[in-house]
């Protein structure tokens, strides 16, 4: 996905942390035991096992407690390790736990205060709630995604998460664009629906900030009511609306699984779509959409990664974008 946030075709274990999650908050104050969960690289170095195997627990990877104070002998000797090493030695498997621990290695070795750390575990969960995608949760817990993670995250792992469709990338990557926009508070995001808000259009801004409840309520307003329960589980907030490029009236359409050949159901549709957007963020719509390789998004775009040596010339799908392991699923 690339900086506009576009797709372009071409371009297991479980922690048994347990009741630790609750307690994991921004990471700048002390776990809920002795140690603090971003100490001082002065001080990180020095610690002993045992006191490295309660900060592994008290951020939610107490399953590998027992590898490591079998084999891990400082502080120092844990932030040397190597990815390999950490799969190896440690015994972890999950390249998303590895990344969770990489992260908040790093976090420790650069001294530095990441705004997403504001939110912990269970506000990660309250957020795909709010997007529209519940469906993942399970999926999000069991790999631990934070925040600071979150914003990490590649297609590789959305792919590992059981993430497939391009919707649901765009879904996440909206969301996380967002986040970044009104600093992590997950209090910008509106839960509840006022149609006043939009009385006076356009009004992107006031629709960006909308949980998927809020489109929902939406589409209440305009008599589209009979197509609201479609949405379970789709991702359609606000900052989708709004801020993906190759979400259209026609994307919508599709999703609440309006009929072809409903033509004025389906213009009546666009028509509220784009007055509420503004004729600005829907001709940018239209420049993206026009330009070569860019799909519009539809509940059928699947997300594929790209392997080396592939050639796609050898294989194309009109129902498949193409992506980089490695890209991030929201660009900073």
């Amino acid at each position: 996905m690339k900086d506009e946030g576009e797709f372009r075709r071409g371009t297991s274990s479980r922690s048994t942390a347990g009741g630790r999650l609750g307690s994991v908050g921004p990471y700048t104050g002390m776990a809920s035991g002795a140690v603090p969960l971003r100490p001082p690289v002065q001080m990180f170095v020095q610690w002993n096992t045992d006191q490295l195997c309660e900060w592994l627990a008290e951020i939610g990877l107490s399953l590998y407690v027992a590898e490591a104070r079998r084999v891990v002998q400082s502080g120092r000797h844990l932030l040397t390790m190597t990815h390999h090493e950490m799969e190896k030695e440690l015994c972890i498997k999950s390249p998303l736990h590895r990344k969770r621990l990489r992260l908040a290695l790093r976090a420790i070795e650069e001294g530095t205060t990441d705004p997403a750390s504001r939110m912990d575990y269970h506000q990660v969960l309250r957020w795909l709630d709010d997007i529209g995608l519940p469906q993942y949760r399970d999926a999000f817990a069991e790999s631990l995604v934070d925040g600071p993670m979150l914003v990490a995250l590649t297609a590789e792992d959305l792919i590992h998460m059981r993430v497939v469709t391009a919707l649901h990338h765009a879904t996440i990557a909206r969301g996380i664009e967002l986040l970044r926009n009104c600093g992590f508070n997950l209090n910008r995001i509106q839960r509840k629906f006022n149609p006043a808000a939009i009385t006076k259009t356009p009004c992107p801004h006031v629709v960006e900030t909308w949980s998927q409840h809020c489109t929902s309520e939406w589409l209440r307003t305009i008599d589209l009511a009979e197509f609201t329960p479609n949405l379970m589980c789709a991702g359609i907030h606000g900052a989708l609306l709004v801020l993906e490029p190759t979400f259209t009236a026609e994307s919508l359409a599709e999703v609440l699984q309006m009929p072809a050949h409903k033509t004025l159901l389906r213009r009546h549709l666009a028509t509220h779509f784009n007055q509420m957007l503004g004729p600005d963020i829907v001709a940018r719509k239209r420049d993206v959409l026009a330009q070569p390789f860019v799909v519009q998004l539809s509940p059928a775009l699947r997300v594929r990664l790209l392997k080396k040596g592939f050639s796609l010339s050898r294989k194309k799908s009109k129902n498949e974008v193409y992506v980089e392991p490695d890209e991030l699923v929201c660009q900073p």
